[in-house]
């Protein structure tokens, strides 16, 4: 008697727009052993929609998280709440957390074999080029000091970094993607030249001197 109770409060409260009320009761539906696992799995996910529609980010994720965790299969949903989580965090200015989302999108891609497919290449191809950025900015925030040969030094490091994060990016042939990646790419050479004309020069130079070392700058730039 009890779980029909519950669905019928679930529907209730749904129909009459109570839509936090309605996600809890499917909460509870979602957790009683005696339903079919598709049961428990359709009421979690329509329970964490029901949050996110309501605004109830908190228990939107906590709902969406459980689902990842229990049930990866079908493939396609478990990545589309994992692309919601991420959402989440973004929405919630929770940079890390977002990061961890994106980071599992890749990775359950690259181990989803015979399950992988163009909807989940478009999610880790999108979340690979969100995830270069912490090493753009590693790469941007580098100044070229003296001496020079050290600082550029880190500085082609962390563009190495860049380049490498976009190349996974461009592995995708998500067109979009591509097409970011590339202009990404093409910002980090122009970053380091524009920042190599602007470094920090000797103090010690005399005019002549100071020329030279201009005109060997920009012909690394």
């Amino acid at each position: 008697f009890e779980p029909d109770v519950t669905k019928s409060l679930a529907v209730a409260y749904l129909e009459s727009g109570r839509g936090i009320d309605a996600a809890s009761e499917f909460e509870k539906v979602a957790a009683r052993p005696t339903e079919t696992r598709e049961v428990r799995r359709a009421a979690l996910w329509q329970a964490a929609e029901l949050y996110e529609k309501s605004k109830s980010m908190v228990p939107a994720a906590s709902a969406f998280a459980a689902y990842v965790q229990q049930y990866p299969q079908p493939f396609d949903a478990a990545m589309d709440a994992r692309q919601r989580l991420a959402d989440i965090a973004e929405s919630n200015h929770d940079t890390r957390l977002r990061q961890r989302w994106l980071q599992e999108i890749v990775l359950a891609d690259q181990a989803a074999g015979a399950a992988r497919n163009d909807r989940s290449r478009y999610l880790a191809a999108r979340a690979t080029l969100v995830l270069v950025e912490p090493e753009v900015a590693s790469f941007n925030s580098i100044r070229l000091a003296v001496p020079l040969a050290k600082s550029l030094k880190a500085k082609r490091a962390a563009m190495e970094r860049v380049l490498s994060a976009y190349g996974k990016a461009l592995d995708y042939q998500v067109a979009e993607v591509t097409t970011a990646a590339t202009f990404g790419m093409a910002e980090a050479y122009r970053q380091l030249g524009s920042d190599l004309l602007a470094s920090e020069r000797p103090k010690d130079l005399d005019a002549d001197a100071r020329e030279q070392y201009d005109v060997l700058l920009e012909e690394q730039a």
